[in-house]
């Protein structure tokens, strides 16, 4: 589904070292590949401010800050009290708030919609209100995924 929803962005690169895993697949495993490949680069990790709330309870999740620049885009539906920066005093420099709108888009959201029988493949406003690529919509409901 990525691989449809970025086909034709230019300079978007899809790696699917984490599909190709056997077993459990962790961000922290997926950072130190990337950083020893490139070496010189500062990884930065983009997440969504839900995501953000439990990332306390996440695997390694400070080898995860030292690794990377923690970057949290606002969710519309989320109002943010369950995470804040003041939950990592030290770190609080390896954490950024992208500037952007707030976007009512989740995966949470998409998997309910199509689990209470909204289709995402065609232009009914449930399509339109989850801002999933036609490409994937038409994707999720010929393989029947989330019902």
């Amino acid at each position: 589904m990525t691989r449809l929803a970025f086909d034709g962005v230019p300079k978007v690169v899809i790696d699917s070292r984490e599909l190709e895993r056997i077993g459990p697949s962790f961000t922290i495993e997926t950072l130190r590949d990337l950083q020893s490949e490139n070496s010189d680069a500062q990884l930065h990790l983009i997440m969504g401010a839900d995501q953000f709330a439990a990332f306390g309870q996440w695997h390694e999740w400070r080898a995860i800050v030292e690794l990377a620049i923690i970057c949290i885009a606002a969710r519309a539906d989320f109002d943010g009290a369950s995470g804040s920066f003041d939950d990592y005093p030290t770190q609080k420099h390896r954490f950024l708030t992208i500037p952007m709108p707030a976007m009512n888009v989740s995966a949470t959201h998409i998997r309910g919609l199509v689990a209470h029988g909204n289709t995402l493949d065609n232009d009914a406003p449930a399509a339109l209100d989850a801002g999933v690529a036609k490409s994937v919509a038409r994707y999720i409901s010929h393989h029947r995924l989330y019902l």
